[in-house]
């Protein structure tokens, strides 16, 4: 793989959890009487850096302010909607990754999200499997965390550790005892 890639990032709305995402594509295969290898998420604007993107890059999905999973973007197609808009159709593989969960501020459309920026995977999620609570998914990331933050000096991983926490506060996790 290229080292001149980029991915994008992109709040998954109205979605609470990966298996929502899993389920909502998968109806909409079935909703258009097609059944595809691959999945598509239109938006409004072109990624002008899509070459860079097609190079590697990945969709990131934010669900409930969270970065928790990705999809390998293979693909970008102009569709031309009923209001005779163009838009850019994202080609995704179907398979979905989970990544470790990075706390996310809303923003509006889809961001550039530099390989250096994302997180990493945990596992791939199988579509027969339900994925992990997100409760527990956010605990075993904040074990994660507190494992690298003893072992490195890395200032990127003391920052995200440090929004765990505030995070962590409020909601009340015990994650000391997971």
């Amino acid at each position: 793989m290229n080292s001149n890639w980029v991915n994008l990032i992109k709040l998954c709305v109205g979605i609470e959890t990966v298996d929502e995402l899993k389920a909502k594509q998968i109806s909409f295969d079935e909703k258009n009487k097609t059944k595809l290898k691959n999945r598509t998420h239109v938006t409004r604007m072109w990624p002008k850096r899509g070459e860079e993107i097609l190079n590697g890059g990945s969709l990131y999905w934010v669900i409930k302010g969270f970065v928790q999973a990705r999809q390998k973007i293979i693909g970008l197609e102009e569709i031309i909607g009923k209001d005779n808009i163009r838009r850019c159709a994202i080609v995704l593989e179907s398979e979905i990754f989970l990544t470790t969960s990075v706390r996310k501020r809303p923003f509006q459309g889809w961001r550039y999200l530099n390989p250096i920026d994302t997180p990493p995977d945990l596992n791939k999620v199988n579509l027969d499997e339900a994925s992990l609570p997100n409760e527990l998914a956010i605990a075993i990331t904040i074990k994660i965390l507190i494992a690298n933050f003893k072992s490195t000096k890395n200032f990127g991983s003391r920052f995200i550790f440090i929004n765990f926490i505030i995070f962590y506060d409020s909601i009340n996790l015990l994650f000391f005892h997971c």
